[in-house]
């Protein structure tokens, strides 16, 4: 088998590199000498020409991983990178459905605003009114009860997954602060 690509592991976080430009990037990233990149996978300075088998891949895998994710040089770099990229939190937005009586309609488009819901659109059949909207996930968890509570159980309701857009800036905040907090609690543990 010919390796034509390295790929490091580090934290659950992918980074792939399928030419020799590519491992010398990674290596000024981490702190690396020239060719250590190559020396650690393959064992040798050139990665042209090198080989392994199946039943060393992983071997050789787990050493590289090991090497880079222990190394502080390696998890400052990335960190740096990561930041420098400026990451988006991402939260999934469900196209839900709502099929209620006339007479709540009202209370349910009040309920999914409040829900950083947006009212697509509303439909009419018969005395039932279908309202369709756009909600973050985070914001359904629960909702039958609640639809339950506010219709008197006349109600129902169905959701599936339609696309992601980025968490608002204020609740990003809150999520990355809460992430610290635990991690800090774990760490004093």
């Amino acid at each position: 088998m010919i390796i034509k690509a390295v790929v490091f592991d580090i934290g659950g976080v992918l980074l792939r590199t399928e030419d020799q430009s590519g491992r010398r990037a990674l290596e000024r990233l981490y702190g690396l000498k020239e060719g250590e990149v190559d020396r650690l996978v393959f064992g040798s300075q050139s990665a042209s020409s090198s080989t392994i088998g199946k039943e060393q891949e992983s071997a050789v895998w787990d050493a590289v991983a090991e090497r880079l994710a222990l190394s502080p040089q390696a998890l400052q770099a990335f960190k740096e990178a990561f930041m420098r990229a400026k990451p988006q939190l991402l939260e999934p937005i469900m196209a839900v459905h709502v099929t209620t009586p006339a007479e709540y309609a009202g209370t349910v488009n009040g309920n999914l605003s409040g829900k950083r819901g947006r009212i697509m659109g509303m439909d009419t059949n018969g005395d039932v009114q279908i309202i369709r909207a756009m909600v973050p996930l985070a914001e359904m968890f629960g909702y039958a009860t609640e639809l339950r509570t506010i219709t008197s159980g006349r109600a129902s309701f169905t959701m599936q997954f339609e696309h992601y857009e980025p968490v608002p800036t204020s609740i990003a905040e809150d999520i990355v602060e809460a992430k610290r907090d635990q991690q800090k609690h774990r760490g004093a543990a």
